[in-house]
């Protein structure tokens, strides 16, 4: 399953790649993953696997008690808290159809060529997407934004030879959450329930909150290594093999990082009853911005008024925070009153003026940001430019383009530094991509359209569409209609005997993006 609605990629070029080592020789720390023996996902099938699919040590009898009970206590919760029919938005039956039908691991695999050539400044390099893949099929409620992570990578072949195969890989995120992956639907009694079953399962050593409690399914980065990232945990680590293109994960360790303690008197912060969710955020040379949502956690209406645990607060005034990086403490944090700004996603953002005293971002606005939870089909994406002027503390937006664009990005060569192009993806139909466009962001002093490019994906296809192929794209920025430079594609009659699913990744090439 590829989610549009939250997967992120990375592309890692060659001057940035990994030390290439001997013929077979792991990084410390990292372990070979086997292939899930998990059943295909497909329209046709939807048998809920086994849970001991995923590698364990051998159990006591004791601990195989404990896991019956667990399991005992979740089937329960599922009987009995479950609310029949369920909403059209958290209908499993419903959302994981076509291109969002789950798919299963895939071991390195060769992909031939069937257009174009590789661009010389992506060869030896990688792309990596991660996103939410369900391991097994959801009872009860789910949403397109939960699901365990599953890494998709695609190694370019070295060389002048447009004869080599890249490599394309798909690997699950190895954490010990994958029974815990239903944060956004968790509400009333049964939310309460299903946290008390993740407890016992903590206490009675089936999860081990060391080795990280998040499915890592939101986005990738790159510094220096690899990490998988998400919302609710730490980074976690995995390595590209140069040799053969397989994905291995470090397994993790103890987490020196607390997110949630007084750094003064190490307790609990417990004064935030409703805090913000936000899913991005920018930062300048000196400054990081931080948005402050409609979007929060409330544990405490979930548990006295059977609310949701992760809803859209109306009565919540949106606000933009201005932190120095280098700061000492959070109380150096300036707050700015933002009235319907509500950022899902940030391009860039910069800094302006003699002094630095304005700052710039440039961002999608989710329009009516009410429908995140319930209705992602009603969703409209803006991109905005707005300034941040911190003398006056005055903020002013313009609307770059009334076109909804979401996962919106820049040349990683000007981040955090003034940049005049940005990309993102339309979706005319949340949570589905159709087609990709460039902007001209210096447009908006004209007070003109800002999107200057698209590249359509054509009828009926998606970012990740139903298909009997996968395929990869590069597409050159600056030629006419953002054409396609190389097509690289699985052979058909091998990729019909795994899951149905395009996998479309799609990038430009880094050399033409001059002041991008």
């Amino acid at each position: 399953m590829e989610s549009c609605s939250s997967a992120l990629s990375r592309v890692f070029l060659p001057g940035v790649s990994h030390r290439r080592r001997s013929p077979g020789e792991l990084p410390k720390g990292f372990r070979r993953n086997r292939c899930s023996s998990l059943p295909s996902f497909t329209e046709e099938s939807y048998a809920a696997p086994d849970l001991s699919d995923v590698p364990s040590t051998k159990e006591t009898k004791g601990q195989q008690w404990s896991r019956s009970l667990c399991d005992v206590l979740e089937n329960a919760v599922d009987r009995h808290f479950n609310r029949y029919p369920l909403h059209t938005s958290v209908d499993p039956a419903l959302l994981l159809v076509g291109n969002f039908v789950p798919v299963d691991e895939m071991p390195p695999t060769p992909c031939p060529i069937v257009k174009g050539n590789i661009p010389e400044c992506l060869r030896g390099g990688a792309y990596i997407r991660n996103g939410p893949n369900p391991r097994q099929y959801p009872r009860g409620p789910h949403h397109l934004f939960d699901g365990d992570g599953m890494l998709h990578s695609l190694l370019l072949p070295r060389g002048d030879s447009d004869g080599s195969h890249a490599v394309l890989c798909s690997r699950y995120s190895r954490t010990s959450a994958p029974v815990i992956s239903k944060i956004f639907v968790l509400g009333g009694l049964g939310g309460i329930a299903r946290i008390g079953v993740v407890l016992n399962r903590v206490l009675a050593g089936q999860m081990d909150p060391t080795e990280g409690m998040g499915p890592a399914r939101t986005s990738v980065s790159f510094l220096e290594n690899i990490f998988v990232l998400g919302e609710t945990d730490r980074p976690f680590t995995v390595y590209l093999s140069p040799e053969d293109g397989d994905l291995l994960w470090r397994k993790a360790g103890r987490s020196t990082i607390s997110r949630t303690r007084n750094p003064a008197t190490g307790g609990p912060i417990g004064s935030v009853l409703k805090p913000s969710i936000f899913h991005d955020f920018a930062a300048t040379k000196n400054y990081a911005i931080l948005p402050e949502t409609q979007l929060v956690m409330d544990p405490l209406g979930m548990t006295l008024f059977d609310g949701s645990f992760i809803r859209c607060d109306t009565k919540k005034a949106p606000s933009v925070g201005v932190l120095p990086r280098y700061a000492s403490s959070g109380t150096e944090i300036r707050w700015f009153d933002s009235p319907g700004f509500n950022p899902m996603y940030v391009c860039n953002a910069w800094e302006e003026g003699d002094d630095g005293g304005v700052l710039v971002v440039v961002g999608s606005r989710t329009v009516n940001f009410e429908q995140l939870m319930g209705r992602m089909e009603l969703l409209h994406d803006h991109m905005e430019m707005v300034w941040i002027d911190l003398k006056t503390r005055i903020i002013s937006r313009t609307t770059l383009s009334v076109t909804s664009l979401r996962f919106g990005a820049v040349n990683p060569a000007y981040q955090g530094r003034k940049s005049r192009y940005a990309y993102a993806g339309i979706s005319d139909f949340p949570p589905k991509i159709q087609s990709v466009a460039k902007l001209d962001v210096a447009l908006a002093a004209q007070g003109r359209e800002c999107v200057v490019i698209r590249r359509e994906f054509g009828p009926g296809c998606f970012l990740g569409s139903l298909s009997s192929s996968r395929k990869f794209v590069v597409i050159d920025d600056k030629r006419p209609g953002l054409d396609v430079v190389v097509e690289r594609e699985r052979e058909r009659e091998r990729e019909r005997e795994r899951a149905k699913s395009i996998w479309a990744a799609f990038i430009f090439k880094v050399t033409s993006m001059g002041q991008s």
